[in-house]
């Protein structure tokens, strides 16, 4: 019987095999690759089902963030009473999706100077400027990040660049031994083109530069921006040259790289080989790095396919020591996960298991990042109105105790600024403390003796006329300005707290992720579950699949050729055996019943991706050709007969 089923249908049985041969053939060599990546993609929107941690929450840059403060990117002060006021709403950790990677420059913000201020009022402006009216936004954001419970912060890969040809290397060796050589002077020296050497001199620089500074570095750990200009250029610091903005860059990148390295853990002997190896950083500035208490890797590595980010690499190697993921640094930190329990599963490009939402904005909890810049719009007014309230009692100051008095409250003012950029909290608190007792007395001294002048008969008497005049004004200044600005205050005080108390519920004890999602930023990101996310969002989804203990696997290439092959034969076994109506019902429901199985059991219960586009095509494609072969055959026979 079997032999007389064969001999009826060998003919349709080798044409199905060949056809089913053919697509196993066409998935090997990748050309279904990105039709099984469109498949994945339905399976991501439709069927993932991964949970949403409760601990997640996102702070947004939006774009009514940036057109609040009319710049980007923000003063680094400002970011850094963000940081702090997460902090202070009990954030169990922050996690920074913003690049610092330069200096920002030290401010000099007059007092009284705003929008307003008119041209005239200048020179009367700029006498009242003190060490209190400079600020350190780098200073500033170091210590916010040092303060903050748990703080992490990014670094990315720098991008590959064509690597210098021997003569070019040649010239950064005679840059090391002499840094004020020129172009010319390389291109003489190595025989090099004038040309190469031009179009490649600044990077040039930056090897030579990078390599002297870390030599002064490795003798002397400690040595400042300073002594590295002095040693390497040999003329004063504050003397502007070409190269001074070289080395100085050099300075940063050298600490930095440094200080990057001291946060990652050592790579274990079990990862050697098995992950990607990077080759340069860009790390953050090393005051921040030093400050955070982890760092890690930004940037994707979308598919070359059509561009999306469906893969990310958890694990990575540099210079000896473990690059993590953004969101795997900071689960780790969540949940205590040590690399040797990641190493098993964690090497190589993964699948994100993605948690999906009708839209991005409804992943997490999102907090807009204006909510908090209402607080520092709120501090920020107490601060320029203790401005204000300091110079009505420099003024005050002045009438009681004269020049000399003003001088040496001003002396403290300036001690306690200093004090305060240099960040010895300790001897800031006693000094303001002593402030704030001389004003007390101050103001104790003016009442008292405003309330005897104001007993005296005759204000204008010889005697008492000067002292009555200058106490009148002190009073005056303290019982009107000084306690208006302080009644404003007060309220402006109970206004923050009542702001923060809003915003608490949403942050205390969860883990922060500060990012853009404003369309000006561009920071967006194309993925199979959202045609356009925001990057951090991302580094989110990662820490959400960790912390979830949720991981996607995904078939391995023989097992994918196996069931396209398998799907072709049985698909030719039912043409065969079965008529024409009654296959074509089958191959749907076998192609129906497949996509289920795969998408509700395999993908969407046990996170596995089994690529079965390829398979699937494979059975249409199968029965429609052995079905025509099997038409034209018995079409052929019917004609012969009827001869």
């Amino acid at each position: 019987m079997i032999r007389k089923w064969w001999t009826r249908h060998w003919r349709e049985l080798t044409v199905g095999l060949c056809v089913a041969v053919i697509m196993v053939g066409l998935h090997a060599s990748g050309l279904t690759r990105r039709l099984e990546l469109l498949g994945y993609d339905v399976l991501v929107r439709h069927f993932s089902d991964v949970p949403a941690s409760d601990d997640i929450v996102h702070i947004d840059i939006d774009d009514d963030s940036l057109i609040h403060f009319k710049r980007w990117p923000w003063p680094r002060d400002v970011q850094a009473e963000l940081v702090r006021i997460l902090t202070e709403l009990d954030a169990a950790q922050i996690v920074l999706d913003i690049t610092y990677t330069e200096r920002q420059p030290i401010d000099l913000r007059p007092p009284l100077l705003d929008e307003a201020t008119v041209l005239e009022e200048l020179p009367r402006i700029g006498a009242l400027i003190s060490a209190q009216d400079v600020f350190d936004p780098d200073g500033e954001l170091a210590r916010a990040i040092a303060d903050a419970t748990e703080i992490c912060l990014p670094f990315y890969q720098r991008e590959w660049s064509t690597p210098l040809s021997p003569a070019l290397q040649q010239g950064v060796a005679l840059l090391v031994d002499d840094f004020s050589m020129t172009a010319t002077d390389i291109a003489g020296a190595t025989g090099a083109s004038p040309d190469a050497v031009s179009a490649h001199f600044a990077e040039m620089k930056r090897q030579a530069a990078r390599s002297l500074v870390g030599t002064v570095l490795d003798e002397n750990p400690l040595a400042d921006r300073r002594e590295i200009h002095e040693r390497i250029l040999h003329t004063p610091f504050d003397r502007i040259t070409a190269d001074r903005k070289d080395v100085l860059d050099a300075y940063d990148h050298v600490k930095g790289v440094r200080a990057l390295r001291e946060r990652m853990p050592e790579l274990p002997k079990g990862l050697e080989g098995r992950v990607a190896v990077f080759d340069e950083m860009v790390p953050p500035l090393f005051t921040f790095t030093n400050a955070a208490d982890r760092v890690g890797l930004v940037g994707f590595e979308p598919d070359q396919e059509d561009g999306l980010a469906r893969h990310v690499s958890l694990l990575g190697a540099w210079q000896g020591r473990v690059v993590e993921q953004l969101g795997l640094a900071v689960a780790r930190s969540t949940t205590g996960m040590s690399i040797d329990e990641l190493s098993t599963h964690a090497a190589g490009r993964t699948l994100i298991p993605w948690h999906v939402a009708p839209s991005w904005q409804e992943c997490f909890v999102h907090v807009p990042v204006m909510r908090l810049c209402e607080i520092y719009d709120v501090r920020r007014a107490m601060q320029d109105n203790n401005r204000r309230r300091e110079l009505l009692m420099d003024e005050a100051v002045l009438q009681v105790s004269g020049e000399a008095g003003l001088a040496e409250r001003r002396r403290e003012c300036h001690e306690l600024a200093l004090l305060r950029h240099q960040g010895d909290a300790a001897s800031a608190e006693l000094l303001e403390a002593r402030i704030k007792t001389n004003e007390a007395d101050l103001v104790q001294l003016v009442r008292e003796e405003w309330a005897v002048l104001q007993e005296e008969p005759d204000p204008n008497d010889p005697e008492i006329a000067e002292d009555y005049a200058r106490f009148r004004e002190a009073h005056a200044l303290i019982a009107n300005d000084v306690q208006a600005l302080e009644a404003v205050n007060s309220a402006l005080d109970v206004e923050a707290m009542e702001l923060l108390d809003g915003l608490r519920p949403m942050i205390a004890g969860r883990v922060c992720f500060v990012g853009y999602t404003a369309t000006a930023l561009a920071d967006m990101v194309s993925t199979p579950a959202y045609a356009r996310l925001p990057g951090v969002m991302v580094h989110s989804q990662v820490y959400n699949s960790l912390v979830q203990g949720e991981s996607r696997s995904s078939a391995t290439l023989p097992t994918q050729l196996m069931i396209v092959f398998a799907a072709g034969v049985i698909a030719t076994g039912v043409t065969c055996l079965v008529g024409v109506t009654s296959s074509f019902l089958i191959v749907l429901l076998l192609i129906a019943g497949a996509f289920s199985v795969n998408a509700w059991v395999v993908f969407e219960r046990f996170d596995h991706w089994l690529p079965m586009v390829t398979a699937l095509v494979s059975v249409f494609v199968t029965w429609a050709i052995v079905l025509m072969f099997r038409l034209l055959v018995t079409d052929r026979q019917k004609r012969r007969f009827s001869r």
